[in-house]
């Protein structure tokens, strides 16, 4: 009996916490294919001084804002992520938990600790690996998440002669990190001009990128939205043990954190800051300036399992984005979605894709640009107007119904399927 396809799909980020890269193994597995996810391995970063082994989501020696303590009940070790066992196996049953167990259940991953932090020599680095690792082992078809791993697929894919699919979940040299830096965009300008034509099937996260493509290199690309999975969830306990804003994703340049932070001083509600990124340092700086180390708490990076409990608790998500670029105007990021599954009110930008989701259920508030005034007007409106956030909770649960992967999901088995016949 002969195998089903491999298809490896090739990221930088670490295939256990990236929400977006568990789903798409997941719906490949279940189509019937075997999926292997290759990135690198992440050690999380946790509050400095919170966290003994055994506490990922806040053990019971860190405090919360105001000396609440996160619960414990929620407190899972990081490291039963990379206990996960890294095998191949069928498909998650209907309704397992989501998070390392699950993906680990489904689609092998492949983690590289790269000897390289970051800059030129972590991307030539990991490049080198995933390159060595796809000619190493048969593949039957190689997926590149972003500009930055399409060169070792593109090499893989001619020297194997097999099918490549292009997955833009950003718009890459837009991104705000490379728009601040001319000769490093002009580098990736470099690579999107000569890759994406050479790609013909690929899916872009969100119609505007897809259009973006289309118009810069007169490809087709089909929109597989980063969307939720619908199912029924067990939030567990409030990890915080009281009401609490949050922001969960990536720590990055350009995510509105240099407002948001001092915002905080002008609300009446702790923040809870789910992930890690670039901008990690100049956050805990800016905490340490405007006296707010009682009222904002650094999770570090959670697996989605660990994840749920912050965001189905708060009272409301802030997804905050500055128009540093194309990318960022055309966003679309998965935390929309999970604040509108877990059914809280969001602070969102007023830009086209946040636009034409509100446009069909009214879930959140929109700010025309990221400022410290508009962050705390947008609040305060959630606060002092119970109608509305009461109205914006039921939307919430109206709109998950018609925004989920369920509905996203055969749109990207079909770019597969015909990746493959080609």
């Amino acid at each position: 009996m002969s195998m089903p396809p491999h298809i490896c799909i090739a990221l930088m980020d670490d295939p256990v916490y990236k929400q977006s890269s568990i789903r798409v193994a997941d719906a490949l597995v279940r189509a019937g294919y075997r999926v292997t996810l290759i990135g690198r391995r992440l050690d999380p970063e946790r509050p400095a001084g919170a966290e003994p082994a055994g506490a990922a989501a806040g053990g019971p020696n860190e405090a919360g804002p105001h000396g609440a303590r996160p619960n414990t009940a929620v407190a899972r070790s990081a490291s039963a992520a990379d206990a996960a066992i890294e095998g191949l196996a069928g498909p998650a049953p209907s309704g397992a938990a989501s998070g390392p167990n699950a993906v680990a259940a489904c689609a092998k991953r492949v983690r590289f600790r790269p000897v390289f932090k970051r800059g030129k020599l972590f991307y030539a680095e990991m490049n080198l690996r995933i390159l060595l690792y796809l000619l190493t082992h048969r593949v039957d078809l190689v997926c590149a998440v972003n500009l930055d791993t399409i060169i070792p697929c593109w090499i893989v894919s001619k020297l194997k002669r097999i099918p490549r699919v292009y997955d833009a979940r950003e718009l890459f040299t837009e991104l705000a990190e490379v728009v601040a830096r001319p000769r490093v965009q002009k580098m990736w300008l470099w690579v999107e001009r000569t890759m994406v034509p050479r790609f013909p099937n690929g899916y872009a996260v969100c119609q505007s990128i897809a259009e973006e493509l289309e118009k810069r290199y007169n490809i087709q690309y089909a929109v597989v939205r980063n969307m939720t999975v619908l199912k029924a969830q067990d939030p567990g306990e409030n990890p915080m043990d009281k009401p609490y804003l949050l922001y969960q994703g990536a720590v990055n340049v350009g995510r509105g954190l240099d407002a948001l932070i001092p915002a905080m001083q002008g609300i009446d509600l702790p923040l809870v800051v789910c992930g890690t990124g670039n901008f990690m340092e100049q956050c805990r700086a800016l905490v340490e300036k405007h006296g707010l180390d009682d009222k904002v708490i650094f999770t570090g990076q959670l697996p989605p399992g660990e994840l749920i409990p912050y965001t189905y608790h708060a009272f409301a998500g802030l997804n905050l984005v500055e128009r540093e670029g194309l990318n960022q105007y055309f966003s679309l990021p998965n935390k929309l979605f999970d604040y509108i599954h877990a059914g809280i009110p969001q602070v969102t930008m007023d830009y086209p894709e946040y636009r034409r989701v509100q446009e069909q259920f009214e879930v959140g508030v929109l700010i025309p640009d990221v400022t410290v005034e508009n962050i705390r007007k947008a609040v305060e409106h959630l606060q002092k107007d119970p109608a509305l956030y009461d109205q914006l909770r039921a939307n919430c649960k109206k709109a998950r119904t018609a925004f989920n992967w369920q509905v996203e999901e055969p749109g990207l088995i079909r770019v597969y399927k015909a990746a493959l016949k080609s």
